[in-house]
């Protein structure tokens, strides 16, 4: 059996400290920070592998055309994670105490996301933003809306459904790599620009909130 590769030591473990610190993957545990920040830690290391995959497509490293699943699921997931971290931080700002959003629709957390928007930035219909508003939301809708392929967040990941049917819509016939990685390159810089207010209001009510304990343990801790 010489045609196998070096057997691993059984006494190796997948999940301890590695002697290059640059080849860890640290594990950000929930109950480190809040419940929305651990979301997006996880969000930013799906999209820093979509980004590694697409430059490997990108500069030919990558030879085998099956690679379209994986760097579409990835970045569908990321979004996904994304969309509920804006959630879980924007929802309570609104005074909106929905609680937390099980699905997987990207569509459908999308459009969650935008009632949060719409009251941060002030607008109700899309003719109430600026040329340049109503172009960023409407080819985020676009391009969201093609991600959105089924309502659990399954295409990409499995062949079919849990009833055999196929999940590829007939439509999609070829990944192109090149336009994701333009939708990449501007989609999430330009989602974290619109969530700046969202994170910033959340900062300052954390400053509010801290303030209040620490006068209330001053007035009754002494």
């Amino acid at each position: 059996m010489s045609y196998f590769d070096s057997i691993p030591d059984r006494k190796s473990s997948l999940f301890e400290r590695a002697k290059n610190p640059y080849n860890a993957g640290y594990v950000y545990r929930a109950g480190m920070w809040g419940p929305d920040e651990i979301w997006g830690t996880y969000a930013r290391g799906y999209l820093s592998a979509v980004e590694e995959l697409i430059k490997s497509v990108m500069e030919g490293r990558l030879t085998t055309d099956t690679f379209g699943y994986p760097i579409f699921y990835l970045f569908s997931h990321y979004l996904e994670l994304k969309f509920k971290e804006i959630m879980l931080i924007g929802r309570p700002l609104i005074g909106d105490d929905t609680g937390f959003s099980k699905g997987h629709n990207l569509f459908q957390l999308w459009g969650e996301c935008k009632k949060i928007f719409k009251v941060v930035y002030e607008w109700k219909e899309y003719s109430d933003l600026d040329i340049e508003g109503r172009e960023i939301f409407l080819t985020m809708n676009h391009f969201i809306k093609e991600l959105s392929q089924d309502n659990h967040g399954q295409t990409f990941r499995y062949p079919v459904d849990i009833n055999g049917k196929p999940l590829l819509k007939d439509s999609i016939v070829v990944f192109i790599i090149e336009n994701l990685a333009l939708v990449i390159n501007w989609l999430p810089g330009t989602l974290d620009g619109l969530c700046a207010p969202i994170y910033q209001n959340k900062e300052l009510m954390n400053e509010y909130y801290a303030e209040l304990r620490a006068e209330y343990r001053e007035d009754y801790c002494g």
